[in-house]
This record gives C-alpha cells, structure tokens and sequence, in this order.
C-alpha cells in the first residue's frame, strides 16, 4: 500500500511527497521509505540531509526514536531510503534501538520528516505494510499455526502454536509464558535426542540439557544447581533399577534400590552430606584403596583417610584425636598390635591437672627421639603416679645410670667419657671430666645405652630451654600441632646437653689411656691425668671398675663400672711388704749406726732415733694387718685389725 502526503516547506516553497512505504520480504528488520521533494513547484534535484522521527500520535507527544539520512540524493523530485533496522532512542518511555521492538510495542506510528533541519508536517502515517516487520516474531499470536519456513497461517486451534519446516528462528521475547506441556518431539518423528541449547561465549549450542535417546538418560553438559530438595526414585514407590548419573554401570546388588543414586564421576556438596544407609566407596568394583579426601592447602587431596589396600590397614595423613575410647579387639584372638614409623605418644594424666602440649603424668612414647640413647619405647612419669609390675624387666641395654648436668664449660661431652662429680660454687647435680689419676670424685662414666635412667622428671625436656618451652606452648594452644613437633626438636636437643646419664653401675664402653700401662681384661681402672679417660690401677685408691677387654692402644673398651674405694690385691701387699722391709732395714742400719756413735753424737740425735723405731714398728703393723686381710679375704673371714 502506497500513502501520499503533500507537505510544504516554509518560505523555500519545497513541498514533498511520500511516494511509498515498502515491505522487503524476507523482513530483515528494516523498511524502505520513498518520497518525492519539489521546489517551487518543480522538481529538487541534489544532496538532502534527512532525518524521520517516529511518534506514536499525529501531533505532538514525546519523539520514540529517530534516524538520520545526511546526503540522500534526490533525483527529478524522487529519492529512496531505508529506515532501520537499528535506530536512535528517543526521550520517550523506554529504551528503542532497535525499529522492530519499535512496531512491536505500538500498534500506531507516525515519522514526521526534516528536510535540511526544517520539519515537513502533517506527519506521515505507517500503516500495515511495515508492521510485517514483527510477523518473524511471534509476539501477541495465538491459534497461529506455521506449516512452513515462510508461509504463516492461522489454523483457529486455540492455544496451539505448531512450526514446522527447517532452520527456523523462533524469538517469544523476553519472558515466555507455558500454562501446559512444553513437548519438544512430535509423534511423529518417533523416539530420539532432543536438545534445549543456551548462548554461552556467542556460541549458540555451547550450553544444553538435553534427553540422550541412545543413553536413556538426562545430561548437563555444566554443573547443576537446585535451591530444594533432589527427589531421586519412583513417585510411587521404589525403583527396579539405580537411577544413574555418570558413565559407569552399577553392578551391587547390596544396595536396596529405593531412591539409591549411581555417581560414575566426582560428588562435591557445599552443605554437608547426611546419609541414613550405608557409604560404600567401592561399591561393585575391584579391590583397591578408598579414599575420603579433605581440602587442606588449597588442594583437594591435601588430607586423605583411606584404606591401604595393598598394606590392607587404613592410613590417615595427619593426627587423630578421639573424644571417646579406641578399642583394639585383635580380630577375636586377644592380640593387637599399634605401630608407629614415627613418634606416638600416649599419655595419662591421672588427676586430670596436666596441660600444655606434654599433659600427662605416664606417657609411652613409640620411637621417642634420641634423648638418653635411642629408645624405641620411653616411659615418662611424675610424683602422681608410680609405675608397678608383677614381674621384672627384660632389656638388652647395659647399664644403670643417673642423669647429671655437665659444668657450663664441658656441654659437649660425649659418651665413653670418664667423669668426676663437680662441686663448689653454682654447681648443683654437675659433673666434669676427669683430669687426675685416681680422682677423688671418682662418679662414672658417660653411658651410651643406659637401661635405666634416674634423676629426671617428666618436666625435663621443657626445663632444659624456658624461651623454647614457652614458643611450644603459645604453638599448642594456637592448634598449631606441626609447629610444637618442630620445637619439641629443638628442645630435645638442647635436653642432650642439659642432661647426661652417667652409668654408675653395668657395663659400658669407656675411654681408655693406655701410656700408663698395658690393660689387659681383669684389671682394675681408675681416673687417668688424660681428660676423660681411664688407665691401670696399680694400687689402692678410688676404682672406676674392672676393664672386660684388652687394650694396647688408646680408644675405647668395655668396663664393668663400679665406683668404688680399692685397698689393692695380693701383689700390691706384696710389694708393700718388700718397701716396708726396705725401710725397716735401713732404719736398722741407722739405728745401730746411732748406738756405735751413741757416745760421740749429741743429745739431740736420741729424739730421731726414737722417731724412727716408731716408724718401723707402725709400718710392721700395717705389713701384719695387710697380710691378715689377705689372708681373710682368701678363707672368706672378716678382717679385724690387731692394732
């Protein structure tokens, strides 16, 4: 349909007319606008700037949108442009950049025209032909049927909306409303896979839920989120079969297969997960490890609690802390068994007064650190409790030892070292090594694998350093339980050398001087003048003990150690005789030497002579005393002294 409308152009005379308003087919979203422009009366010729200004009424009202046309070319009076199908929103209600959303939302247009900035008036009516536009939309249809891709008919089946043919675009606007079933296979076209595709990275098909006909199930193909309840199973009771997600076939026939859900992939659950039956990790696959993972570090497998097939035991990544009991019921045979390939600790407090990351009055500590020696299993107790047993103690340890503090200066000593107890001064509970023969202070030696310890409380470790005992305890009772195991490290150390256990009784490996004679196995030891060492004894004095191996050049031997005071053997007894002979005939010597002079030699040499005869009787006594206990010690009797 053709609408002409005369105009006319102010002083200048122009007057225009619409020649026509044309609807292309197939609609593209734009309309073809042709007109006749005269001057004077006659015909215009040349470039024309236009503009068109769509309204909804004939005068006045808000402008809804506008196009502009700079440089159309008029020829013998006629030019043709197109409107559309992109335009200029207006100050009216509403966003229109687009002239179709325009004739969908007004029933009623009019496009009033400038001519070089000089509106032409009365405004220019659209009537039905541009409406077409629209008609690739089904917007505001009902009982409208299309029964191929270009040909639209309305075939008065109300509510029905049939499309058939190919490649059609089907535009419901914004929001579609469905009062029934939304069915997206005729009949017809029997069973197969049907889609509902959603635009994602302009991609048309890149997003979809679709009905997989050769799978017999739904598919997502991006994760799925539901605001209620996941109703899985028959509405009307249970199922014969596993309703499946994933692609694995479920093969259990343990399951009770009412509401049961098949996952062939990865579960991930924001809230938590509460189930009422049975979680079954392996359910109908072959043997091999079920893990449960926990997020830790950013990872998802950074915390595991699994089942070690292969080890067949379960095996957790870090600590376990157990509100109520562990029960060990040795599958039915009275027997189990706790491992460790590190440091476990169980500990008891007894009245429940203990705190800090060391609570507990008795601990058994499984691979404890090198503390005194390499235990594998140390037990600690305070003053709350005492450690009772019914029978004795089995150990291939050697010896029995007390724990002592070196002096500041000797921190390093090191086992095998012969010391001496240290005091005077600041000194309390010290020891240092050894540097005269036959020391006084005589105590022992520094064992290397004591089978019994005594002198230190439970407490010791974190006495040995306050700063670092202070550090563990802020570390556990901020949760941080990696950090008290690093400074429980260091403070093992530093207990190292606060503390050695000096063996005062078993046998022990000994540092050993040998320039002062040979040792062979069986001879007494005592404290050498070499730091730290023993050598022979060759007579009475402080003893370390009995050496159990030879030597013939420095190093280290066994010792049975027992510190002890020695009167010497047989020999010795011996040897002294012969020296109090000795001394006993030249005191002889002297004195007759005295009586042959005694006229010629001053008074004063009589109180020598007396002296010396005193001498030589004492000495005879020690010599008589000596052999009896010789004597006594071989018949077994006690020795009592004649003197």
């Amino acid at each position: 349909m053709i609408r002409r409308s005369a105009v006319r152009m102010g002083a200048a005379a122009l007057c225009a007319a619409v020649a026509g308003l044309a609807m292309a087919a197939p609609p593209s979203g734009e309309i073809t606008y042709q007109g006749r422009l005269s001057d004077n009366g006659g015909n215009a010729n040349g470039s024309y700037n236009l503009v068109f200004r769509f309204f909804s009424v004939p005068f006045g009202g808000t402008e809804i949108c506008n196009t502009s046309k700079p440089g159309t070319t008029v020829t013998g009076g006629v030019f043709t442009t197109s409107l559309g199908p992109t335009v200029t929103d207006g100050p009216s209600g509403g966003v229109y950049t687009d002239l179709a959303d325009v004739f969908k939302t007004f029933s009623t247009l009019y496009v009033q025209v400038e001519v070089n900035g000089t509106p032409v008036t009365p405004r220019t009516r659209l009537l039905a032909a541009p409406a077409a536009v629209n008609a690739d939309r089904a917007h505001s249809l009902a009982d409208v049927a299309v029964v191929s891709g270009s040909t639209w008919t309305v075939d008065g089946v109300a509510g029905a909306l049939t499309i058939a043919g190919t490649n059609l675009r089907l535009q419901l606007g914004d929001t579609t409303l469905l009062t029934g079933s939304l069915r997206m296979r005729a009949p017809s076209l029997g069973d197969g896979t049907q889609s509902i595709f959603f635009l994602d990275g302009g991609s048309e098909t890149a997003e979809s839920f679709s009905w997989d006909d050769g799978q017999g199930r739904f598919e997502l193909t991006d994760q799925f989120a539901i605001t209620g309840p996941l109703s899985v199973g028959s509405l009307t009771g249970a199922l014969d079969a596993y309703n499946r997600f994933g692609t694995q076939t479920s093969t259990s026939g343990a399951m009770n297969n009412i509401a049961d859900v098949f996952v062939g992939g990865d579960v991930e659950v924001a809230s938590n997960l509460i189930s009422q039956g049975d979680i079954r990790l392996r359910s109908g696959l072959a043997e091999g490890d079920g893990v449960i993972y926990f997020r830790e570090d950013a990872s998802d497998t950074g915390e595991n609690f699994r089942w070690d097939d292969s080890a067949d035991g379960f095996a957790m990544t870090d600590d376990l802390f157990v509100d109520g009991n562990i029960t060990f019921n040795g599958s039915g045979t009275g027997v189990a068994n706790l491992q460790s390939a590190g440091g476990v600790t169980i500990r008891f407090d007894t009245d429940n007064n203990e705190s800090g990351p060391n609570a507990g009055v008795f601990s058994l500590n499984i691979h404890a650190p090198n503390v005194l020696g390499t235990p594998l299993l140390r037990m600690q107790s305070s003053d709350e409790a005492n450690l009772e047993l019914d029978a004795g103690v089995t150990t291939n340890a050697f010896d029995f030892a007390e724990a002592f503090r070196p002096v500041a200066h000797e921190m390093d000593m090191e086992p095998g070292d012969v010391v001496a107890l240290a005091v005077g001064g600041a000194n309390k509970e010290h020891v240092e090594l050894t540097t005269q023969a036959g020391q006084a202070m005589l105590l022992g030696v520094v064992s290397t694998k004591p089978a019994f310890t005594c002198g230190m409380g439970i407490s010791a470790v974190q006495e040995a350093d306050a700063d670092l005992a202070a550090l563990q305890q802020h570390l556990f009772e901020s949760g941080d339980l990696k950090g008290v195991a690093a400074v429980g490290e260091l403070l093992d150390v530093r207990m190292r050398q606060e503390w050695k256990p000096i063996a005062m009784l078993g046998r022990v490996p000994c540092k050993v001087d040998t320039q002062f004679g040979v040792i062979k196995a069986g001879d007494r030891v005592t404290s050498s003048p070499t730091k730290g060492h023993a050598m022979k004894q060759t007579g009475p004095g402080m003893s370390l003990g009995i050496a159990m191996e030879d030597a013939n050049q420095p190093g280290k031997i066994m010792v049975l150690v027992r510190p002890m005071w020695y009167g010497g053997s047989a020999q010795d007894f011996g040897n002294i005789a012969d020296r109090v002979g000795d001394h006993a005939n030249s005191a002889a010597v002297i004195n007759a030497s005295h009586t042959t002079k005694a006229s010629e030699q001053p008074a004063q040499d009589s109180a020598r002579i007396a002296e010396l005869e005193a001498e030589t009787k004492d000495l005879k006594a020690r010599l008589a005393d000596l052999e009896r206990f010789v004597t006594a010690q071989m018949q077994g009797n006690k020795v009592v002294s004649q003197r």
